[in-house]
């Protein structure tokens, strides 16, 4: 039985008294190797190659230990690491988060983060873009830690381009009548067809959705009671016209497009500055226009959707917006969900951002979709 009736998300507590522990314990990466995919993916490609004490978190110590929170999995941005490295500054990962949820009483078995990509924001950032890999290793990290811990549901916190991977491991993608590996809850069944991503031009097979949906005949539809996003660029960024030709700006990337206008009149300082949205001249990321379509065919990709976002951010740009659009509000976010900062940029949001609160829904309540703050 979950002991919280909140989530409680991030700190701005410097002090926390627990530490954040990595890696991933022995116990965890047994479960994980027992799976082919969860080998594959998660151990192999994400937890091996950043086998030391800041490239993972999460597990178990041995079977009799106990879980009384619902599990939280953290998905970090563009090119950081799980956790901080002594010897690293650009890379901040999630150690404040994760001693703040400690100093509540959350352990290492209920929260969990893993590193993908290279690690290293200075040579990595601009020539990543989302991969399929990256997508895969999510979805199969997801799915194990629903089945280890036995949960119903997680929480996922996940920050810039990890909330892109976020919404597409949430959304799945898969051929006619696959079959989830998920257990628990509900047993395992076929599902109808969903389209697949398409990435470096071959399809990318997701398996079933993992979303809240209750419009279509998608398996679990509550297995993530809330999707935090921060700093997400679900519209792409401005930025993107100073830098053509990198691979994180591309199509699929976070190219914020020309709003179909001349590529000479389309500048970052035009894209700032456009105030109205034409849903006639559409012309940004490909992927981004695929992920935002799905929500609207399928709904929402969790029980709650909710938003932290700053108006000072140095690589979404001041203001957060992308040709009339706020960025950082994709399609579905529950509106008493958002929090927005001013003087924060694209890397303090999350170390820094508030403690946040979700209330259990009840039927006499009316903080069902509460969201509070403290600083």
């Amino acid at each position: 039985m979950h002991q919280s009736t909140l989530l409680a998300l991030l700190a701005t507590a410097a002090a926390a008294a627990a530490a954040a522990d990595g890696p991933f314990t022995s116990h965890f990466v047994e479960f994980l190797k027992k799976d082919t995919n969860a080998a594959k993916y998660v151990v192999e490609l994400a937890y091996q190659p950043h086998n030391d004490d800041f490239g993972s978190f999460g597990g178990k110590k041995e079977d009799a230990e106990k879980t009384t929170h619902r599990p939280v999995i953290f998905i970090h941005g563009n090119s950081d690491y799980a956790l901080a490295r002594p010897e690293r500054t650009k890379e901040t990962g999630w150690t404040k988060s994760v001693e703040y949820f400690k100093s509540k009483g959350y352990t290492g078995a209920e929260l969990y983060g893993l590193t993908y990509g290279s690690g290293d924001v200075e040579t990595g950032a601009l020539n990543n873009s989302v991969k399929c890999d990256y997508v895969k290793t999510h979805r199969y990290f997801i799915e194990s830690v629903l089945n280890y811990t036995g949960s119903e549901k997680v929480d996922i916190i996940a920050h810039s381009i990890g909330a892109t991977i976020a919404r597409m491991v949430l959304q799945g993608g898969e051929g006619e009548g696959h079959e989830s590996k998920l257990v628990g809850p509900t047993t395992t069944c076929l599902h109808p067809a969903v389209t697949t991503f398409t990435m470096a031009g071959e399809k990318c097979d997701l398996g079933a959705s993992l979303k809240n949906n209750s419009r279509t005949l998608i398996y679990i539809s509550t297995r993530t009671r809330i999707l935090v996003s921060i700093a997400g660029a679900h519209y792409g960024m401005c930025l993107c016209l100073m830098l053509p030709g990198v691979p994180s700006c591309g199509d699929e990337g976070f190219s914020a497009g020309t709003c179909s206008g001349s590529a000479a009149n389309a500048t970052m300082a035009a894209c700032q500055e456009y105030k109205s949205q034409r849903e006639d001249k559409i012309d940004y990321s490909a992927l981004l226009q695929e992920v935002n379509k799905r929500y609207y065919e399928q709904g929402k990709e969790a029980e709650r959707v909710a938003i932290i976002f700053s108006k000072d951010d140095n690589v979404l740009g001041v203001g957060n917006l992308a040709w009339g659009r706020q960025t950082s509000l994709m399609p579905g976010t529950d509106s008493g969900l958002v929090k927005e900062f001013s003087g924060l940029d694209h890397f303090q949001q999350f170390p820094r951002a508030p403690r946040t609160r979700l209330s259990k829904p009840s039927t006499n309540s009316s903080a069902d979709n509460s969201f509070s703050y403290f600083n």
